[in-house]
This record gives C-alpha cells, structure tokens and sequence, in this order.
C-alpha cells in the first residue's frame, strides 16, 4: 500500500503543478493584454 500510496501523491502533484503553469501563463498573458 504505501508504494500505492506514494504513486498517487507523486500523480496529484504533477497534475497540481502542470495546472500551476496553466494559470501562470495566463496571468501572463492577462498583464501583457493591461499593459497594451
């Protein structure tokens, strides 16, 4: 159980980090859109 365990902990914080990017560029984009 605990190599299951450590499997999906390891999956949540790629997907959690993959969204963190998403959003980051999209705030990016955002500033760059206010500052035109």
């Amino acid at each position: 159980m605990g190599i299951m365990t450590r499997f999906v902990r390891l999956c949540k914080a790629d997907i959690h980090g993959v969204m963190d990017q998403m959003e980051d560029k999209g705030l990016l984009l955002k500033q760059n859109l206010r500052d035109m």
